[in-house]
């Protein structure tokens, strides 16, 4: 009976430390993860995405020095309206086994002001970073089979001593003209140091692509 006892704490322990996150969609409101409390086990170490994590309309979500690693095929989504703050957080792949993510899609509304109501927002600060991803952050969302929704740019992003390291492409900015962005990035690190990247076959592309948009600084 004591055996047994101590492997079920022992059990707990290891999905206390390593949690898991499949096609997770995020309470709306105000919400705030930190390392040990969390909706994933209140996991103290890395959480391994599978599927996707979805920030919805209306949502105010702070995350606080953790670390998601995100399977093949996997993205963190932040729909139009939808507010998100990496505090010290890393959004990844793990490399060590050869897979590149999806990355982040920041969804917005091309024809509407730059207003928090209007457009998904990224903030990123503290030593943050978005690494080992096809596409680090795109400002608009993609369909089914991966082409651009179109009236969906005018996303934001603004990032403090943040990196974008090892992606395929960091950033990307699609036709937004109807009013001027209000995206930047500050003592942010763009950074390629392997050749292939993470799934041993993918080239670099670029590190911020920008179309038809105005005002990123």
């Amino acid at each position: 009976m004591k055996k047994i006892l101590i492997c079920l704490l022992l059990l707990f322990e290891v999905v206390s430390i390593f949690a898991s996150a499949n096609n997770y969609i995020v309470n709306s409101g105000h919400q705030v993860w930190n390392v040990g409390s969390n909706p994933f086990s209140n996991a103290t170490g890395s959480v391994q995405v599978t599927g996707f994590i979805k920030v919805p309309t209306g949502t105010n979500l702070h995350i606080n020095s953790m670390t998601f690693l995100f399977d093949q095929g996997a993205k963190f989504i932040i729909e139009k309206g939808a507010k998100v703050y990496l505090n010290n957080t890393i959004l990844s792949a793990d490399a060590n086994n050869n897979v590149m993510w999806e990355g982040v899609r920041v969804e917005g509304n091309s024809n509407a002001n730059q207003s928090v109501n209007n457009q998904g927002y990224l903030r990123m600060y503290n030593h943050s970073e978005i690494s080992n991803a096809y596409e680090g952050v795109t400002l608009y969302a993609r369909s089914s089979n991966g082409n651009p929704i179109w009236n969906t740019t005018g996303a934001r992003i603004q990032a403090t001593n943040s990196t974008f390291r090892n992606n395929k492409r960091d950033v990307s900015f699609l036709s937004y003209t109807a009013y001027n962005s209000s995206s930047y990035f500050t003592d942010c690190d763009f950074i390629t140091d392997i050749h292939p990247l993470a799934d041993g076959s993918t080239t670099p592309n670029t590190h911020v692509s920008m179309l038809n948009v105005k005002n990123i600084r």
